[in-house]
């Protein structure tokens, strides 16, 4: 079996993290990284980054066209060149962003029945989900699953084409979108892969021996809470595999698994 790099998360609890210092002596206050930062829009159309914290940080040259609202950033930036106006850095940019894919959320109905694969949001006390602005305007998820163990990870169209293929979507149930006691808004998240079908003989044992390499990345969705409640976190309710040989179809091999967030409250 080919062997596939599994990807490193940045933690984006504290964008700071992942940042390390370039001390060649004690006076060196150069600090490189490749943080999830959020992008944003100047009023004059330029584009800049914030982290969680909503410290700016602003690129030493013009970014055309952002292509998410969330993106790796490599950088280099002096931490003692503080702009304290401006609640701001100066950075230099080492290299193309990569910006984060998203998660589809909030159908109209609930999503009719399909295969599902299993998969995991990782919560281990360096990577964890989060909620990412004082108004709950985004979640942030790192998410494990598995690939075609013949996918190229090395080659960027060859993994396009594979991403394309593994969908995500998080949904509520009409009428049923908080806990009874109000203080959590429960949502679901499915993960189907376009071209593995249960109905197919050994469907199973073909794609648990088929999708075998490892893969993770941060993927983010936009929060849409219900304007009828006011919850304290989000119940995020998903299907893991109780297969220790890795991801599977199979239904009897699947168990349900949750994760909690905690929202803003705003005093």
């Amino acid at each position: 079996m080919k062997t596939m790099k599994f990807f490193m998360l940045t933690s984006a609890f504290a964008s700071m993290i992942g940042f390390s210092s370039c001390l060649n002596g004690e006076t060196n206050t150069t600090i490189q990284g490749k943080p999830i930062l959020k992008v944003e829009s100047s009023f004059m159309g330029g584009t800049y980054f914030t982290d969680i914290t909503g410290v700016k940080y602003i690129p030493n040259k013009e970014i055309f066209s952002a292509e998410g609202d969330f993106a790796y950033v490599p950088m280099q930036y002096d931490y003692s060149l503080y702009n304290q106006q401006e609640n701001s850095y100066d950075i230099t940019l080492l290299g193309d962003l990569s910006y984060l894919r998203t998660i589809s959320g909030y159908p109209t109905e609930i999503p009719q029945e399909q295969t599902t694969a299993t998969l995991d949001v990782i919560d281990d006390g360096y990577n964890a989900g989060l909620v990412w602005g004082v108004d709950n305007e985004y979640l942030l998820l790192p998410l494990s699953y598995t690939l075609h163990k013949d996918v190229e990870i090395n080659d960027e169209d060859e993994m396009n084409e594979e991403l394309r293929k593994h969908n995500f979507i998080i949904y509520t149930i009409p009428g049923k979108e908080f806990s009874e006691n109000g203080d959590s808004l429960k949502l679901y998240l499915r993960y189907t892969i376009q071209g593995v079908d249960l109905s197919e003989e050994n469907a199973a044992k073909k794609y648990s021996e088929e999708y075998t390499s490892k893969y993770a990345d941060y993927r983010y969705l936009k929060l849409n809470i219900p304007g009828s409640g006011n919850p304290k976190w989000i119940r995020l309710e998903f299907e893991k595999s109780n297969n220790y040989n890795g991801a599977t179809i199979a239904p009897n091999e699947k168990t349900r698994e949750v994760r909690s967030y905690q929202l803003y409250q705003k005093k």
